[in-house]
């Protein structure tokens, strides 16, 4: 998958995750929404029950995830370091994380093999039914 094979180039942290808190910013030099998020399954530079804070935009036009307290997501973060943040957006590639995902199970073959598994065949739409 795409998402994977750029997962190790350009980012901090690569961790599924659930949402404790969403608050916006109050922080000086920093205009943006905070989320915390506890670790629940990690491929890079995170640990497994860490709580982390991660910093994004409102949404919009700047490319801010939405986040949802309670809710799972993929986070593809870099780190904004004078702050010890981790920071995201939808332009990183990070998600919402339904019952099942195609780049969580080729983010786990990843971690297991070491290769990325190759994309799965495209189909027509109307083969979807």
């Amino acid at each position: 998958m795409d998402v994977v094979r750029a997962a190790p180039i350009g980012v901090t942290a690569v961790f599924s995750g659930r949402v404790i808190r969403v608050e916006e910013s109050r922080e000086r030099g920093y205009n943006g929404i905070l989320a915390t998020v506890l670790v629940l399954e990690s491929w890079k530079g995170a640990h497994v029950g860490q709580i982390v804070t991660v910093a994004t935009g409102h949404g919009g036009g700047d490319c801010g995830v939405e986040f949802a307290t309670g809710t799972r997501y993929l986070v593809f973060a870099g780190l904004i370091a004078r702050k010890g943040w981790l920071n995201t957006s939808i332009c990183a590639n990070t998600m919402r994380l339904g019952a099942k995902s195609d780049v969580v199970d080729s983010l786990r073959t990843w971690k297991t093999t070491g290769k990325v598994p190759p994309d799965p065949p495209r189909r027509h739409p109307s083969e979807t039914r």
